[in-house]
């Protein structure tokens, strides 16, 4: 179209589908811990695990994971970004930051365009000794 009026028509159009965000989430997503004794103290290891979230054909590629932790009456936080081979996290740490207390969480596949859908949510009461 121009200032002497519309031209003739494309013999055919093409569908262009772009890449888009992420559709499904990450799968079988878990949260164990287990707590070892020795005469001189106990220690507690948490860790998380899951299988990464199915790629559709429009889906973009996926770059990493966001694993997030939400105590009660709080917003839900990221607590760590991982690369896309990683299927697990060591999430010992949190002793040291969280007092006792019941934590649920998440994780979240991570694009070009975002964060995708969320995983079940698995549940942990952290206690203190």
């Amino acid at each position: 179209m121009n200032a002497v009026g519309t031209g003739p028509a494309s013999p055919h159009s093409v569908i262009v589908r772009t890449k888009g965000p992420l559709t499904s989430a990450p799968n079988d997503f878990k949260v164990t811990s287990r707590s070892e004794y020795s005469p001189a103290k106990r220690t507690t290891a948490i860790q998380l695990t899951w299988m990464p979230p199915h790629l559709g054909p429009h889906d973009s590629d996926l770059l990493g994971y966001k694993v997030f932790c939400q105590r009660p009456a709080s917003p839900a936080e990221e607590i760590a970004t991982l690369d896309p081979d990683t299927h697990e996290l060591d999430a010992s740490f949190l002793l040291e930051t969280y007092s006792a207390c019941t934590c649920s969480f998440y994780v979240c596949g991570i694009n070009a365009l975002g964060t995708g859908p969320q995983s079940n949510t698995s549940t942990l009461t952290i206690l203190k000794p």
